[in-house]
């Protein structure tokens, strides 16, 4: 029947939307754990936590919606003959759908934001890990250890922008040398100026940036394909509801 049909394709909504939700929980208290831990002493830390925490309320959000949506869609199954489990149905389909809305609404304005300001995605992601960096390591001996030396090795680069970032630090500029997140070998002629195939020649915001440019339409796609799938855990539950609705005036059932 097409209830049935509904009832999967909703349910199979419900969970990739589920799977996001988790997702996103997960980098929120993934990241608020490291930020208080590592960046205690950083001018970041209220930025970063308030990022993180809102990062996180968005996950429980969204998983919470998914779960309530999957019980509405199970008891409409169980509520042949009970009113009573028809209107808790009906209220879970209702609270869930509303939710998923909102949650739409925000998906299509960020879509639609990413789409319009991407020229400027380059200019000011750069800027930000450029203070980023410089910030870290004027101030927080902790964060190059255990952030940016890892990501240097990790994406192969050095500094925001390139080596030449670190001429300008005084901790790490004097005599022109570099840190060690940015030698590819330990030696003490990994310089600026020295031998280019001891350190590591790009710069990490560059890189990471030219990624993000590179995989741009595909990013996009993706956001695309989320928001449809909002789309489906909008309209199916009207659906159900209606099937309810006609259950409980006619004896009708689909």
């Amino acid at each position: 029947s097409y209830r049935v049909l509904v009832t999967v394709v909703y349910t199979i909504a419900n969970l990739i939307i589920l799977l996001l939700g988790a997702g996103v929980l997960s980098i929120g208290v993934v990241g608020v754990v490291l930020v208080n831990d590592v960046f205690s002493a950083s001018d970041y830390i209220l930025f970063a936590n308030t990022f993180f925490i809102v990062v996180t309320f968005i996950g429980v959000f969204i998983t919470l919606l998914c779960l309530l949506a999957i019980v509405g869609t199970y008891a409409t199954y169980c509520s042949n003959e009970n009113s009573v489990l028809k209107g808790v149905a009906i209220c879970l389909l209702v609270t869930a759908t509303s939710g998923m809305l909102i949650m739409l609404i925000g998906q299509f304005i960020g879509v639609l934001v990413a789409y319009i300001y991407r020229a400027q995605l380059e200019d000011t992601f750069t800027s930000s890990v450029l203070t980023f960096f410089d910030d870290t390591y004027e101030n927080n001996p902790r964060g190059i250890d255990e952030v940016i030396i890892p990501i240097q090795k990790f994406f192969d680069c050095c500094g925001a922008t390139g080596p030449e970032d670190y001429a300008g630090i005084s901790e790490v500029g004097l005599n022109n040398s570099l840190p060690e997140g940015c030698c590819r070998f330990v030696s003490p002629n990994c310089t600026l100026g020295g031998d280019s195939s001891l350190y590591r020649s790009e710069g990490c915001a560059m890189l990471v940036v030219g990624l993000i440019v590179a995989y741009f339409d595909a990013i996009l796609g993706v956001g695309v394909a989320i928001l449809v799938v909002s789309i489906i855990a909008v309209v199916m539950p009207l659906f159900l509801m209606c099937c309810i609705a006609f259950t409980k005036s006619d004896g009708v059932k689909f």
